[in-house]
């Protein structure tokens, strides 16, 4: 059984967040065991802790025991190890994601842990990960996790995620396309500064006027439409500040 001691004890060796150096071996150990541990045991409070101290200890070793953690059936966990994978500060995190993807595909019916899931590829802001999120038709019949899919492209800050928002778009059956709009607009408006209102032709004008010389601006772009920059904020938030406003879900 992990103790408030030792979890604990994980989060003081973790590295601080400026110029740290490289976890020590003891620091992996110990977060891994941790995660472990707790699904062994089946501890569901010892294995959420476990999860958010490894955050803080970024290598390969505790992104890969993310990922087991990740896979599992008990949801609450699955989904906090997908937040943790969106956000340690591990290359070796997108790998790992795109691995539960396609060991987990039972879980991706699981709407909230489906929603994470595109979440956290979409926060590692890795380009790699474009082809995953832009994987399969847009359908309302899965409108939160399609949603969830086209909010995560808007944050990987790529002419090639643009390319595949639109794509994305043009698919989408006429009778359904309106639903989608506003996270549609939401991330290309992130992207690239640009918005066409809720008009699919409009957007696809503009993008075959500037595909071929689509240049992003540096920095996310700020979002004019206070309607569109709440779907956008609101997706983003952090899970606690979800859960504490009742909207984890989102």
């Amino acid at each position: 059984m992990l103790t408030a001691l030792t979890l604990a004890l994980l989060v003081s060796l973790a590295p601080a967040q400026e110029e740290t150096p490289p976890p020590t071996p003891e620091q992996v150990e110990l977060a891994v065991s941790a995660i472990e541990s707790g699904l062994e045991e089946h501890d569901l409070e010892a294995t959420l802790a476990a999860i958010e101290a490894a955050k803080t200890v970024p290598h390969e070793d505790v992104t890969e025991a993310l990922g087991e953690a990740a896979r599992t059936p008990e949801l609450e966990i699955g989904v906090a190890a997908l937040d943790a994978l969106g956000r340690i500060e591990h290359d070796s995190a997108v790998a790992e994601l795109k691995k539960v993807r396609k060991k987990a595909k039972k879980l991706l019916d699981e709407e909230a842990w489906a929603i994470e899931l595109w979440r956290a590829m979409g926060r590692r802001g890795d380009a790699e990960l474009i082809d995953e999120l832009a994987d399969g038709s847009v359908t309302a019949q899965h409108f939160k996790v399609d949603r969830a899919r086209i909010l995560a492209l808007g944050k990987i800050r790529s002419p090639k995620s643009v390319e595949a928002l639109m794509d994305l778009m043009k698919r989408i059956a006429i009778k359904e396309v309106n639903g989608f709009m506003d996270p549609f607009r939401a991330s290309l408006g992130a992207l690239t500064g640009q918005d066409a209102g809720h008009n699919r032709p409009l957007w696809q004008a503009w993008w075959n006027d500037n595909k071929r010389s689509l240049a992003l601006p540096e920095e996310e772009a700020v979002i004019e439409n206070k309607k569109i920059r709440v779907v956008w904020e609101g997706f983003w938030k952090d899970r606690k500040q979800k859960d504490d406003e009742g909207d984890g879900g989102r």
